[in-house]
């Protein structure tokens, strides 16, 4: 249960709880399933507070400073957290369905089994956040820093990852069903396994990307850049590559018929290990297909 006079504090004083924290920094408040439905708390500090199986549904936590604070099991669904500071928090199993984390800082935060469906985390900060299994169903990803972060299984069905920061994170079984990934950047990427299915990744930036086993059954890749690829005994069901720059990709194993290749220019990939239509094949052997621009 929280501290009772800390409670008070920040329910009664919230304009006087930062000048506390301030005077009295070693005091570390305890607000353990606190009841703090709807409260106006932009801007507080509560780094470090512990706030476990807190209720701070439809809280306005706006620039608030949430560092290294403790919120596992909290409940904090349409919780505004606009720009609110939350390296390191932990969010293990915290309830932020549809909550705004627009251009927050979540920077090592520990989000395993988080629920964020259709969260906006627009423009957030989660490099080498831990959020293996949370739910990303319809989340707003668009021009978020995901590099080097945890995401293995989970479930980013028609999640919006435009322009999105996927530099060496790691997303092996991953559910992406629909996802909208156009202009993403996916340096070093392991996508091992993970699920595409009709996701779009038009124009998207796949720099020596590990997409073996995966199923990109009916994806978009049009005009996307492929350089050092590993699609090895990748799922290629109607998948289109129209347009798309193909460089030392490793398909060894994979299936190519019943894709869209039109195109494509191919730059030294070596396509003997694949199975392909002889115009694909002929493509490749092209003497251009030898030279990069």
């Amino acid at each position: 249960m929280a501290i009772a006079q800390h409670l008070a504090r920040l329910q009664h004083h919230p304009a006087a709880w930062n000048d506390w924290r301030v005077q009295y920094p070693q005091v570390q408040p305890d607000l353990t399933d606190a009841h703090l439905v709807g409260r106006y708390l932009a801007g507080v500090n509560l780094a470090g507070v512990t706030l476990s199986h807190a209720d701070l549904s439809h809280a306005n936590l706006q620039q608030a400073n949430l560092e290294r604070a403790v919120l596992s099991n909290a409940r904090l669904p349409f919780a505004n957290l606009t720009d609110a500071q939350l390296q390191e928090a932990e969010l293990v199993a915290a309830d932020l369905f549809a909550a705004t984390l627009a251009g927050a800082d979540l920077e090592n935060a520990n989000l395993i089994g988080a629920d964020l469906r259709q969260t906006n985390l627009s423009g957030a900060q989660l490099r080498q956040a831990n959020l293996i299994g949370t739910n990303l169903f319809r989340a707003n990803l668009k021009q978020a820093d995901l590099s080097l972060a945890q995401l293995e299984q989970a479930r980013l069905n028609q999640a919006m990852l435009f322009g999105a920061l996927l530099n060496q994170t790691n997303l092996s079984k991953a559910i992406l069903h629909e996802a909208e990934c156009g202009g993403a950047y996916c340096h070093q990427t392991n996508l091992q396994q993970a699920s595409l299915q009709g996701a779009h990744f038009v124009g998207a930036h796949l720099f020596e990307a590990d997409l073996s086993g995966a199923d990109l059954s009916s994806a978009d890749f049009r005009w996307a850049r492929f350089y050092r690829v590993n699609l090895q005994g990748a799922k290629l069901s109607q998948t289109c590559f129209r347009g798309a720059w193909m460089s030392q990709v490793n398909l060894t194993g994979t299936y190519l018929r019943g894709s869209d290749w039109s195109e494509v220019t191919w730059r030294k990939t070596d396509l003997s290990g694949a199975i392909a239509p002889d115009d694909i094949l002929d493509q490749a052997r092209s003497p251009d297909a030898d030279d990069f621009k």
